[in-house]
């Protein structure tokens, strides 16, 4: 669990295909497949090897296989719907991303942002990619005002998108201020960030030395599970902490929640993942 990706569960349904090499004319084929794949309402992920000198000398040398131009490879791609991933470690996480959020189509690129950590909310500010961060409507503004108000923090954080929520806020607020920013109707996608290092927070497997237990029904992970079985907007988790906290990660994976361990690589391929569902709907 030291990877930087999603930990989504491996039982989601998928299918992968190495291609070892092209007969003429097979490139414009696969093109036409590619496009009639994607129009069909699924997803093509690539990642195309031999980019480099060394790497189309390595493929030339392997079992039927001869390295075209990748610059040409990856545009012809992108230009029938194909989502080009630029590492294995993208390619494996984005297969697995679009798995989890299968049937999630963004209206849009508005995204709502909600964390516990101050750096964390910049960080997502920095990344947004194509995404614009979404103005909270009145009702939305009214619920997470109520929410800090009752976590008596009120007076330390501002409304406003991404929304910190300092590391004061316990499981309970948690759950509520992600409903109230994910049911804004101005919000298309969701990232939700936890720095799950606080007492606040029931965020360790259970041991010696404290109570908590990740895994129990009021915890901040089976909230956010819940939320995400119930919630169909296309949203992701955060789980920004060391190693103490991989039983934390790995339970919302189980669940099904697409789960990462930075916010950086979280907005990057959930871009991704957003841009190729608006593509698809012209």
């Amino acid at each position: 669990m030291d990877r930087a990706g999603p930990l989504v569960s491996r039982s989601v349904p998928q299918s992968g295909y190495n291609v070892e090499g092209f007969r003429p004319l097979d490139g414009a084929r696969r093109s036409g497949t590619a496009r009639e794949i994607v129009a069909s309402g699924r997803h093509i992920i690539l990642y195309r090897s031999g980019r480099t000198a060394a790497g189309a000398a390595a493929s030339a040398s392997h079992t039927a296989s001869i390295a075209g131009d990748y610059a040409v490879t990856r545009e012809l791609a992108r230009a029938a719907g194909v989502v080009v991933a630029d590492t294995l470690d993208d390619f494996d996480d984005l297969v697995l991303l679009f798995a989890a959020l299968r049937g999630r189509v963004p209206a849009g690129a508005r995204l709502g942002a909600v964390s516990n950590a101050g750096f964390e909310c910049v960080a997502m500010a920095d990344r947004l990619g194509t995404f614009t961060l979404a103005r909270f409507g009145s009702d939305c503004e009214a619920r997470l005002a109520a929410v800090l108000k009752a976590g008596r923090i009120d007076g330390l954080v501002d409304l406003h998108n991404p929304l910190d929520l300092t590391p004061m806020a316990n499981d309970a607020a948690y759950e509520d201020a992600v409903r109230a920013v994910l049911d804004d109707p101005g919000v298309d996608v969701g990232i939700v960030g936890c720095v799950p290092l606080t007492p606040a927070l029931d965020s360790l497997a259970p041991g010696d030395g404290h109570r908590e237990d990740t895994t129990h029904v009021t915890s901040v992970a089976s909230r956010l599970a819940r939320v995400f079985a119930e919630i169909r907007k296309p949203w992701v988790v955060i789980v920004d902490g060391g190693a103490l906290y991989d039983p934390m990660a790995a339970y919302l994976a189980a669940a099904g929640v697409p789960t990462f361990r930075t916010a950086d690589r979280a907005l990057r391929l959930l871009d991704e993942y957003s841009r190729a569902c608006l593509a698809r709907q012209g």
